[in-house]
């Protein structure tokens, strides 16, 4: 691919602005996160309710793509063969989707809950136990990962369908900006590349600092700026091998070996967590969620305006939209030859189901540690942190030193198959052309993996990113609409797919 094919008015103005974000962090935090605080809490709790809003909206739909007559319809052609099997596909979903929230979040937010719970409950009671165990399972389950499904369809409909060479959000809507359409379509794909940028950041900005902290913890080593430098020019280096080989030389095959790593330290976790009771709590959850699932999705608690809602809810259903233009922009490129129905259903279960086994697992175990006074999670996470926290609950598995070995490999596996994705996802977005069976220059691709993974540094040592996180949630919010909008296409795609064919 020759050096003309990228797109300069998108890759230009995004790597500017992400070095402007940067510098200004570090010049002046303060005033920076000020700013993007008070324009958060304006969006949450003005307009949190859009939020919820768009993510009703999508559920519904997905819901109504997956089981209408169009759920049959195969992206590519009746005659189209599934580029990757189903473990293939599914791995690759799972683990681009989640980052390592799972490995992190997975232990840690239950134990936050239990301390601040949902709905006004009593902090440490038995009924905030249950709560806590089941909260983080509704933000991360399939919900949540339908979210992705109408923008994931609408493009692989477009690239392999109507045989449209570009792999870019804007493409999509080409046909309503009249006399603009190059100024809109630019200025919507640079919202996107800079909200996949933050919202992917954030989870190098967890990983990072978790893999220092456990790896200083194991070699009693000094957790300093100057070992998380070190860890990231690690990543460079093995990261570039991987992005360098490409879709099925590398992100397929590092997504394989992720989820068979993940298995192996599931049934370690399982070793030592009370089954039975784990999954009675898990039960317990779900019927939870049926309960209360109109207040988990609409509810903004306005009178007595706790902020629980807004914090929570509110607040991943706009940092999940970061990740939904990546999400979409990907899943469409590896989902050729499959039906509407195995796409939609296939992110939903593969995704958001896995996602709350997971949660559901990792947070049975903690929270049997803290409920049974083995482990007081609740004043490590105060006091010391996260790394510290996961540490100590990893020093409680058996086989302690190779379960650390694992987790640390994990942690890896996960952070290369997110920036995998997103390397790629954007690379293709700062491509002019292409198909959905070709790929980004491999030095656009080796490009992108160095501004990503410098970035995030920049961000880790000024720390910033948490304000980064916050600044990519804001500005995701023009995605809201772009969502809207991409669902009212591809609605009108099918109807025009019905009006040729008669089905």
């Amino acid at each position: 691919m020759k050096k003309t094919s990228v797109k300069l008015g998108i890759f230009i103005p995004t790597v500017v602005i992400s070095l402007l974000i940067t510098i200004a962090m570090y010049v002046d935090p303060e005033a920076v996160s000020s700013v993007i605080y008070r324009v958060l809490n304006f969006l949450l709790y003005d307009f949190g309710w859009i939020y919820l809003g768009i993510f009703i909206a999508c559920f519904a739909l997905s819901c109504w793509l997956a089981f209408s007559k169009y759920g049959k319809i195969v992206i590519g052609g009746a005659d189209s063969k599934k580029e990757y099997s189903e473990f293939s596909w599914a791995a690759m979903v799972f683990t681009a989707g989640i980052g390592i929230g799972v490995l992190v979040l997975g232990f840690i937010e239950p134990i936050s809950f239990v301390a601040n719970p949902p709905f006004h409950i009593e902090p440490l009671s038995d009924q905030a136990y249950e709560y806590a165990h089941m909260y983080s399972q509704f933000l991360w389950g399939v919900p949540g990962w339908l979210c992705y499904a109408p923008t994931t369809v609408a493009v692989a409909y477009y690239i392999y369908e109507l045989k449209k060479p570009a792999l870019r959000l804007s493409m999509i809507c080409e046909d309503s900006f009249g006399k603009k359409k190059e100024f809109w379509m630019t200025l919507i794909d640079v919202v996107v590349a800079l909200a996949i940028l933050g919202g992917v950041s954030t989870s190098l900005g967890m990983g990072v600092p978790t893999v220092s902290g456990v790896v200083s913890y194991v070699f009693n080593w000094a957790d300093s700026t100057k070992l998380t430098v070190a860890i990231f020019l690690i990543f460079l280096v093995i990261f570039s091998i991987d992005v360098w080989a490409g879709l099925k030389n590398g992100i397929k095959k590092v997504s394989n070996i992720n989820m068979w790593v993940f298995g192996v330290f599931v049934i370690l976790v399982t070793i030592k967590t009370p089954l039975m009771k784990t999954i009675n709590m898990e039960f317990n959850s779900l019927g939870l969620i049926l309960d209360n699932f109109g207040m988990l999705m609409l509810g903004t608690d306005p009178i007595t305006q706790s902020g629980f809602p807004q914090n929570w809810t509110i607040f991943y259903w706009a940092w999940m939209l970061t990740f939904l233009p990546m999400m979409g922009l990907f899943v469409a490129r590896i989902s050729k030859g499959r039906t509407i129905r195995e796409i939609v259903l296939g992110e939903g279960l593969w995704g958001g189901l896995g996602c709350m086994l997971s949660f559901g697992l990792f947070g049975g175990y903690v929270i049997h540690l803290q409920k049974n006074g083995m482990l007081d999670l609740i004043s490590i996470l105060e006091t010391k942190g996260r790394p510290a926290a996961v540490a100590a609950i990893l020093n409680t598995l058996p086989m302690r030193q190779v379960t650390i070995i694992i987790y640390v490999l994990l942690l890896f596996l996960f952070l290369c198959t997110t920036v995998d994705s997103t390397v790629y996802t954007l690379s293709s977005i700062c491509t002019k052309t292409l198909s959905g069976e070709e790929e980004p220059a491999r030095w656009h691709r080796l490009l992108w993996l160095f501004i990503l993974l410098a970035f995030s540094l920049g961000l880790i040592i000024v720390g910033g990113l948490e304000a980064v996180q916050i600044a990519s949630v804001v500005i995701a919010f023009p995605l809201v609409f772009v969502v809207i909008y991409i669902s009212k296409v591809l609605l009108g795609f099918l109807k025009r797919r019905t009006e040729e064919t008669g089905n």
